[in-house]
């Protein structure tokens, strides 16, 4: 007899959306604007191997922004993100991750004037905020705080041997890896021709997953325990130079 097997490949995106803008000019100079957004994502293979990948992955979110900038001199503009991932606990499915910037076109003051001729943009500019990142560890670490046993392994045997059957303890600590960024930036504009862009950076990262390599043996732990013990830090500075030529009307 013959025999015929099928395969299908396939993924199911679901995602929704919905904000809500706001902008307004008082008075000519008072400039105010705000957006709240709210988001979520449903997404399956269905090619999947196991029954932790045929899980669909869920996330979803709120994100707000405030602006208000004064004569177009003065800016300041706060965010935040409150997003939930399904991969934490429930005491750590939300984090909460703001952000502050400010700036001031020195450009645009009166007392700069005079000398507008030659300089024409310089601009001052800070931001600080926190970033949130969920993906941590492998694509095939569904649920942290969930255990996870070898089901695969031709059934249950106890003493030493047991060493083999687990994956994974449950952790429900392991939470979200966490960003701090700052920005410092300077904008030039020479002669409407002659941009210049000098931007220094710091980034501090904690709680990176990693696994601890301090655990004693004589614990007789059948499996590595992982947790949000790492951290990082760099540092750096961006340039950047525009030139802009016109010649004629046609070049």
């Amino acid at each position: 007899p013959m025999t015929f097997k099928s395969t299908s490949y396939g993924i199911r995106t679901i995602y929704v959306e919905g904000k809500v803008e706001y902008n307004r000019l008082f008075a000519e100079k008072h400039r105010i604007g705000g957006l709240f957004l709210y988001n979520q994502k449903d997404y399956q293979r269905t090619d999947a191997d196991g029954e932790l990948a045929s899980i669909p992955h869920r996330n979803q979110g709120l994100a707000g922004r405030l602006t208000y900038s004064y004569n177009d001199i003065y800016f300041v503009e706060g965010n935040f993100g409150y997003n939930g991932s399904e991969r934490f606990d429930k005491k750590h499915r939300f984090g909460f991750f703001p952000s502050v910037g400010v700036a001031w076109v020195i450009s645009n003051e009166k007392f700069f004037e005079p000398a507008k001729n030659i300089f024409s943009n310089l601009k001052l500019r800070y931001s600080f905020g926190l970033v949130g990142n969920d993906q941590i560890g492998s694509s095939t670490d569904r649920f942290f705080y969930l255990s996870e046993v070898e089901m695969n392994t031709g059934g249950y045997t106890f003493g030493r041997d047991f060493k083999n059957k687990i994956k994974r303890y449950a952790n429900p600590d392991i939470t979200w890896e966490i960003s701090r960024k700052q920005n410092y930036a300077l904008e030039l504009g020479l002669f409407d021709k002659l941009n210049i862009i000098a931007e220094y950076y710091t980034e501090y990262r904690k709680n990176i997953l990693m696994t601890r390599a301090d655990i004693p043996s004589t614990m007789g732990l059948a499996a590595a325990l992982r947790s949000n013990v790492g951290e990082a830090s760099a540092k750096g500075v961006d340039l950047s130079l525009e030139y802009q030529q016109v010649f004629n009307k046609d070049l």
